[in-house]
């Protein structure tokens, strides 16, 4: 079956053959088809609605192929031959501005339910913007606010350095191939995660206790210098091990020769330090 404007013919619909007749117009606001239906047999809409879960705008046409119903929309579209290829030979505009207008469908019930919009493209990035927003964090400063969550530390901020998770905390450490901090030490010192980035010299034969380790925390690193001839000693914490020691046990050099021995340990896990770099004569226990 083919349809047009008198006698012209530029459109067929999948199923109907033949001849169509033009039975009157249609009420689609009542939900239901014509009854007794004939192959052929078309309707012009008069008032919009949903018939069997399609829409049918004023004008539309319902025609009846011999087995079902099917819509024909109103307008100079049902005149269109090939809408895709038409599509296709427009021209590509690659710096759309904010006036530009796309076609589209409305869903929505207001103002009317399947009838065609335009959208401007001020429109369209106003929503995206909206709803981009709505899932990622907006471009800003956030270091210093009174409220943005972070300790005090990070807040006053350390030319040189970088922001780094300290014991769940931000703070500003050393970063990776800059210069580390040396501190020596005198007398037992217990090791806090805050030290990475420092060089932690014992002058005096002292033990360095390992700090407790939380999740957050593994990847820190302890660099230790012997810089006496007595012992240095590094106690792992509760349920630590250094290396291949026993648990919460020692790793230590006693060579009173080796003044300038050195240690590097790094936290793998809660419960884990390995050797990454050693100079002198260690012994775990």
């Amino acid at each position: 079956m083919s349809i047009g404007q008198g006698s012209g013919i530029t459109q067929r619909t999948s199923g109907t053959t033949g001849a169509v007749v033009y039975k009157g117009t249609l009420d689609a606001s009542g939900g239901v088809y014509p009854s007794s239906p004939s192959n052929g047999d078309y309707y012009i809409v008069s008032v919009a609605g949903t018939i069997s879960g399609t829409y049918y705008s004023v004008g539309d046409w319902a025609i009846y192929n011999g087995a079902s119903w099917e819509r024909l929309e109103s307008g100079d579209d049902i005149f269109h031959t090939d809408i895709a290829a038409e599509i296709s030979a427009l021209t590509d505009k690659a710096t759309p501005v904010d006036a530009d207008v796309v076609l589209g469908e409305n869903s929505a019930a207001s103002p009317t339910a399947f009838t065609k919009i335009k959208i401007t493209w001020a429109h369209i990035k106003a929503t995206l913007k909206t709803y981009f927003d709505g899932i990622y964090q907006a471009i800003g400063n956030y270091i210093g606010a009174a409220d943005d969550g972070l300790s005090a530390p990070a807040k006053a901020g350390n030319n040189g350095k970088v922001l780094g998770l300290v014991a769940g905390a931000l703070q500003w450490v050393s970063a990776g191939g800059g210069k580390l901090t040396i501190a020596n030490k005198s007398s037992n010192y217990p090791i806090v995660v805050g030290d990475t980035g420092k060089v932690l010299v014992d002058t005096a034969g002292i033990t360095f206790t390992l700090p407790v380790i939380a999740a957050g925390d593994v990847g820190t690193e302890v660099i230790l210098v012997k810089n006496n001839a007595g012992t240095t000693m590094v106690q792992a914490n509760t349920g630590q091990h250094i290396a291949d020691s026993n648990s919460a046990g020692t790793i230590y050099d006693s060579q009173a020769s080796e003044t300038y021995a050195a240690l590097v340990l790094v936290a793998i896990s809660t419960t884990q330090w390995i050797i990454v770099g050693m100079d002198g004569t260690w012994t775990t226990t």
